[in-house]
Order: C-alpha cells, then sequence, then structure tokens
C-alpha cells in the first residue's frame, strides 16, 4: 500500500510538471519579445501568461514605449471571423499571445509554448526552446505551427 501511494505521488508529481509551472519572468520577456518583433504591427498584442496577465515589469519592458503591447485584461476574445478579437480601449484588432506549458530541462535550458489567436481561422502556436547567456534568456529555438 505504501509503494502505491508513493507511486501515485511520483506520478502526480510528474503530470503537474508536465502542463508546466510558473515562467520566470526573464524567460516571458524574451520569449514575448521574440512573439511581437517580427509580426505585423497591424494588431494591439494581448499577453497572458499561464491564464493571467504577466507581472507589470514584464509587460514594460516588453513593450520598450510601445502602444501595441498590453495585458491581456485588456482585450476582448472574439471568434467571429470578419470581427475577431480587439483591443478594449482602441477598439484595434487583437492578437493574444499567451505562453504556457513552461518546461525546465536545467538551469540554463527551457522549454514554453506561445499560442497566437486573432478569430476562428486566425491563430497558431510555437514552441520555443531558450538558454541562458551572459545577456540573459535568448531564444534558441523556435518551431511554427500555423
Amino acid at each position: 500500500m505504501k509503494a502505491t501511494l508513493s507511486l501515485a505521488a511520483i506520478l502526480f508529481a510528474l503530470a503537474a510538471h508536465a502542463d508546466g509551472g510558473p515562467i520566470p519572468d526573464a524567460v516571458q520577456e524574451a520569449a514575448f519579445i521574440a512573439s511581437t518583433k517580427s509580426n505585423p504591427r497591424e494588431f494591439v498584442y494581448c499577453l497572458e501568461t499561464n491564464g493571467a496577465n504577466p507581472p507589470s515589469a514584464v509587460q514594460l519592458a516588453v513593450a520598450r514605449g510601445r502602444d501595441d503591447i498590453v495585458a491581456a485584461s485588456e482585450c476582448v476574445t472574439e471568434a467571429t471571423i470578419g470581427k475577431g478579437s480587439y483591443h478594449k480601449e482602441s477598439g484595434r484588432k487583437a492578437m493574444f499571445v499567451r505562453l504556457s506549458a513552461y518546461h525546465e530541462r536545467n538551469k540554463d535550458n527551457c522549454t514554453l509554448q506561445a499560442d497566437y489567436y486573432h478569430h476562428g481561422l486566425k491563430g497558431g502556436y510555437e514552441t520555443f526552446t531558450l538558454r541562458r547567456s551572459t545577456d540573459g534568456w535568448v531564444v534558441a529555438k523556435r518551431r511554427s505551427y500555423w
């Protein structure tokens, strides 16, 4: 009985870790910057980490003065193809960027997923592999699924 409970506890812990845990702020910053810098400026980018707004320090570091980077709570998700998601204040088109599935491989390498969503037919996701360098976290590899 004791061995069964121990095995169950181990499997539960592994399953919880497989879904991802808290994403360190510096990793969020690197992933959000990579996700937004090469994308068209036609959207307001609505940032989300594990179902919540990212810390304000992360959002400010990613925005670097841009007015098209906001917290996800400032946007409305809309599946209608002719309309799509939008920024509440400006009414501009919105692209949600949602980070999740964080997995730390070791202290200097990790992976995570970035999901993108505008409406029912416009979205996708990427997986990022990040590594720690002397300058902080950098995206070492990214793979897109659109």
